[in-house]
């Protein structure tokens, strides 16, 4: 998992130790910095000592707020009186996520705050559609298939997927025909699509910044994807889609070509229309793409 984080040099090293080799911390400088960091980089969180603000730290959170809802925000702060203040104005206005150095940003602790915020629903949905056939796949295939929906920037190929599987790329393949998946190409497609979604919604990213995250070398490449997938553009999709009917969209692609009956014996199975029922409260997609 990769972090932003706006805090001083020693609260950086005590977060660094305490989230250990398999989180990537990647420190700003400043808030423009951080703002530029999170439209670049395919951070899933951003820890934030608002005493750091060159200005109003409540402004500062409510800018960073309004461009990246999605983006879960976490206040790492030490006990003293005025950071006590500074946690009482900013939980008035909603941000609630905190940590207290030193009591609360130990490594279990502090993993335990990180992982209470992650927000997968999407990609568990879609998982939990293959897990029939994941139960019965080798341990690396579901390492690979499941990593790639959580982690999609983390591969740039089929070949990257058939390395965390832990086998040849013509053995990965094969592995997936025999089990009715799709062929590796279409589920990175469906994984990046997915969290192209789910960026999608959140007004500080423009085509450019999300295909850069995401892992497209070229916008005009993401949007011809969207396009393949979707039968829109990326402005149409942005106007009409929704949580059920982008995982509506992506669930018939995850099966192999004869296999997508697959779905009617599968929990959760898409309705008619290709439209998942899900909480789309809320919904309201602000990106002009």
């Amino acid at each position: 998992m990769h972090l932003a984080a706006l805090l001083s040099a020693r609260a950086l090293a005590r977060v660094r130790a305490a989230l250990g080799s398999e989180h990537e911390v990647s420190h700003a400088d400043g808030w423009p910095e951080l703002s530029s960091l999170v439209r670049r980089v395919p951070v899933s969180l951003a820890i934030i000592d608002p005493r750091l603000s060159e200005c109003s730290a409540i402004d500062a959170l409510r800018v960073l707020r309004h461009d990246f809802p999605s983006l879960p925000l976490l206040l790492h702060l030490p006990m003293t009186l005025p950071a006590v203040q500074t946690l009482a104005e900013l939980a008035h206005e909603g941000f609630h996520n905190v940590v207290i150095e030193p009591y609360e940003d130990d490594t279990a602790s502090l993993r335990a705050q990180v992982a209470s915020l992650m927000d997968h629903e999407l990609e568990e949905h879609l998982l939990a559609m293959l897990r029939p056939i994941l139960q019965k796949a080798p341990a690396g295939i579901t390492a690979a298939v499941s990593r790639l929906f959580r982690e999609p920037h983390s591969f740039g190929s089929v070949d990257d997927m058939a390395s965390v599987a832990g086998m040849p790329r013509r053995t990965f393949d094969r592995n997936l025909h025999a089990l009715g998946l799709a062929p590796g190409h279409r589920l990175l497609t469906v994984a990046r699509v997915l969290r192209v979604y789910k960026y999608s919604r959140d007004p500080g990213y423009n085509l450019a910044h999300i295909a850069e995250k995401v892992g497209y070398s070229d916008p005009v490449v993401l949007a011809r994807q969207i396009r393949t997938v979707t039968g829109e553009t990326p402005a149409e999709w942005r106007r009409h889609a929704t949580k059920g009917s982008v995982i509506g969209q992506l669930s018939v692609l995850l099966f192999s070509d004869g296999m997508q009956g697959i779905l009617c014996d599968l929990p959760d199975h898409p309705p008619r229309h290709n439209e998942v029922r899900l909480n789309d409260s809320h919904e309201q997609p602000h990106l002009a793409l």
